[in-house]
């Protein structure tokens, strides 16, 4: 995998010592989680389930650091301090975070990273969707740099191959030797390898059209979804959608859209978010005229 690593590194802008690749980022964060064995995580929620899982696996019982609807699930300063205050040795949150979309700006996030720092706790990023907010946003040469920050990256998001299964972490190089001497071998196959070099040499065009409609699509949902009566969108950095749906009944709105042919995503039994909550992929401005 020598090969990637250098392509990814250089995508990035770090060094292939920085660069672990996996089989998608889900492999990663369990990677993570029983490689670290934090005896304390906090996680903010709601957020990608897997994180959770992950860590549960290791006999951790993780603390949920709540995200509040009033406050737009805003991923705050304030919210990350309160945190750090209950003691946690790891700290997980999205950039931008799945579902909400939310995008934790860097400065705050540079003021994090220094605390989880001289607390000696794990500050755990998953930037899988990072893509899609442009790589200046990504926090990959504060963690390259960082004893206590990992990044989690995704190649499925952006370049459109799921079942290819390829992300890849960036850590200082001796946090990465540590990973490396624990992933399981032949976690990248030779195919997804070669996809992942070609998916990158062809990258600078493609992300760059990927971003500007994203964002013009994204724009247009937030604006057109605003002006349904009983539906309130929450503001996204990344290619979905999370709004609130005011329904008569339990999933009324996700049922409706299934006999219309559209998929959804129910949000009612993910901690953190629940009932009224759905997520929608960014595709074309009349993705929703159905619904």
């Amino acid at each position: 995998m020598r090969a990637l690593c250098a392509k990814i590194a250089e995508y990035v802008g770090v060094s292939p010592d920085n660069i672990v690749a996996g089989n998608g980022s889900t492999q990663l964060i369990y990677l993570v989680a029983r490689t670290l064995k934090p005896a304390r995580p906090a996680v903010v929620i709601p957020t990608f389930s897997e994180i959770t899982n992950g860590l549960v696996l290791t006999g951790a019982a993780p603390h949920p650091v709540m995200l509040q609807e009033h406050e737009g699930f805003t991923i705050s300063a304030a919210v990350l301090e309160a945190a750090l205050q209950n003691g946690p040795d790891a700290i997980f949150l999205g950039r931008p975070n799945s579902p909400t979309g939310d995008l934790l700006d860097l400065d705050p996030l540079i003021g994090l990273i220094r605390e989880c720092e001289r607390r000696c706790c794990w500050c755990v990023l998953d930037e899988a969707f990072i893509d899609f907010a442009g790589e200046k946003q990504s926090a990959v040469r504060l963690a390259a740099r960082s004893k206590r920050t990992i990044i989690l990256r995704s190649m499925t998001k952006m370049f459109a191959i799921p079942g290819i299964r390829l992300g890849y972490l960036v850590a200082h190089k001796e946090v990465v030797n540590r990973f490396r001497d624990a992933i399981e071998p032949w976690s990248v196959s030779s195919l997804a390898e070669q996809i992942g070099i070609k998916c990158l040499d062809e990258a600078a065009d493609f992300v760059r059209h990927s971003i500007a409609f994203t964002y013009s699509e994204r724009e247009f949902m937030v604006g057109a979804i605003a002006q349904i009566k009983g539906f309130r969108p929450f503001r996204s950095a990344a290619n979905f959608l999370m709004f609130r749906v005011d329904e008569h009944r339990p999933h009324q709105f996700g049922d409706n859209c299934r006999v219309a042919g559209l998929a959804v995503r129910d949000l009612s039994k993910l901690p953190g978010a629940g009932p009224g909550l759905y997520r929608i992929s960014i595709r074309s401005g009349t993705t929703m005229s159905a619904c």
